[in-house]
């Protein structure tokens, strides 16, 4: 089963172009970055029909309501602020900053 995940972050994206919208940087997606990915499973197995004869789908919420009940914790939305900062703090992130400087900055 092919799941198109690369192709719906892109449609979910300003100017179809995944940014700091839906990633936390360049690699790693956010919250809202991974409820999408989710989303986009989940789609593709509804389609597939493998699920046909167990699953409910008309016992689903909306995903604007799916979206709002992540379990993110303000701690864990803290801690991952605050990771993403020291992430993002310097090379190569930061412009004008060798990388040896950040490299002695993150240490």
């Amino acid at each position: 089963m092919y799941v198109p995940v690369y192709q719906d972050l892109r449609e979910q994206s300003e100017n179809r172009i995944i940014g700091f919208d839906l990633m936390l940087e360049h690699l790693h997606p956010n919250r809202t970055g991974y409820f999408h990915i989710g989303k986009s499973f989940y789609e593709a197995v509804a389609a597939s029909g493998i699920l046909d004869h167990e699953a409910e789908y008309q016992a689903l919420r909306s995903w604007d309501e799916y979206f709002d009940e992540m379990k993110i914790s303000e701690l864990d939305e803290r801690v991952a602020y605050h990771r993403v900062r020291r992430l993002t703090g310097g090379w190569p992130f930061v412009t004008g900053l060798s990388r040896t400087a950040a490299m002695e900055a993150a240490a």
